[in-house]
């Protein structure tokens, strides 16, 4: 059921009805730099980020790249050491947390144990005095909106994770903030909870039509739920872009070895009849003929890759080299195949089989579409 959280409440009231048309920034960064030690490299560096009213943006990246801090700076738990944090155009970088109109979900939940689900959600508004029959209403409606109705007596501890973390939610919603930040809330739960999760969460986030900003370090949660994402690496953002766009047409060695898994062959590039052509060791490649002549290195992601077992007697198809098998992984969903192929090592993905077609040693055929690969700086 849809809740309406729009009404006369007020110019931060939620609303389930249109969508943002992602014109607007909600969230600036200009300049931002934080540093935790004196002469060590900054958690931050001169970050300019700009978020959109409405969107689901994911800040992405391992451990240490800045994504957290990032979080805490727009939370305003941290204060950057440069730089400016706008919140809808107002400067907020000095700004304490309770002031901003920001709510945030974290990994552990933070749900006070001795409180019931209802006192837990109603918190924030019993914290800015809301008339206790507002409350009610309006911690019904959050109960409603994570499909947690009938939850309100219960202690945290009479709850699974994955309704702690809607109540999470539900308290995050209830003050009608503009902008919910949320700090790899998924991490604590296994992997099927985590899936369901991530449908509940974008579809949420498109109900209620507010800001959502995640930080994670799983490329497939940024993939699955994100309308744009930023790729972070000590401190800087490496890519910025649709999921689509980050995951086909990578910047860099770093986007294309992080998200998912892409072979990165060292090659040189040439220009032979007007078509470019990349020498991979003692192996040659079609690749786009937009490539620049020089040293560089090819993406191409394992699921792009074809693989057939060679018969003797009939040649490779155009765009297939042939190699040999040096070992065969099972996924459950399919095979990853580490090929040889003159001397160049290949992973290859290919689909589920029951009744298996590839074994170590076997010689295989490789089929590669210039259109899958990414040319990167070498």
């Amino acid at each position: 059921m849809t809740v309406d959280f729009s009404s006369a409440d007020g110019p931060n009231s939620l609303s389930t009805k249109g969508g943002s048309d992602g014109s607007t920034a909600c969230v600036s960064l200009v300049g931002v730099t934080k540093s935790y030690e004196p002469g060590s490299p900054p958690a931050v560096c001169a970050l300019d980020l700009s978020i959109r009213a409405g969107e689901f943006f994911s800040l992405l990246g391992p451990s240490g790249s800045g994504k957290t801090t990032t979080l805490r700076i727009i939370a305003g738990f941290e204060a950057p050491d440069a730089g400016v944090v706008r919140l809808d155009g107002a400067d907020v970088s000095r700004m304490p947390p309770y002031r901003r109109d920001i709510s945030t979900v974290f990994q552990s939940y933070a749900l006070f144990p001795h409180m019931t689900t209802e006192k837990n959600i109603a918190y924030p508004l019993r914290m800015h005095k809301v008339p206790k029959p507002e409350i009610k209403r309006r911690v019904g409606e959050a109960l409603e909106l994570v499909s947690m109705t009938g939850f309100d007596g219960r202690l945290p501890h009479q709850l699974s994770g994955g309704q702690r973390q809607r109540i999470a939610l539900a308290r995050a919603l209830v003050s009608r903030p503009k902008v919910v930040l949320l700090d790899e809330p998924l991490g604590a739960l296994d992997l099927q909870l985590r899936q369901s999760m991530q449908i509940m969460l974008k579809q949420l986030q498109r109900e209620v039509d507010v800001t959502f900003i995640y930080v994670t370090h799983d490329q497939g949660e940024a993939l699955a739920m994100s309308d744009r994402l930023a790729v972070m690496d000590h401190g800087r953002i490496l890519q910025l872009g649709a999921p689509e766009d980050v995951y086909y047409r990578p910047a860099n060695r770093f986007v294309a070895g992080f998200i998912g898994k892409s072979n990165l062959v060292p090659a040189t590039i040439q220009m032979s009849g007007g078509r470019a052509v990349a020498s991979c060791g003692e192996f040659a490649l079609r690749v786009p003929d937009t490539a620049l002549p020089g040293a560089a290195t090819l993406a191409i992601r394992y699921e792009a890759l074809r693989a057939r077992p060679a018969q003797d007697g009939l040649d490779p198809s155009p765009g297939e080299h042939l190699g040999s098998v040096r070992d065969v992984i099972f996924l459950g969903d399919g095979l990853e195949l580490v090929v040889s192929v003159s001397g160049v090592d290949l992973v290859v993905k290919v689909g589920g089989q029951r009744l298996r077609d590839f074994e170590r040693g076997d010689r295989v055929l490789v089929g590669i579409d210039p259109n899958d690969i990414v040319v990167l700086d070498g």
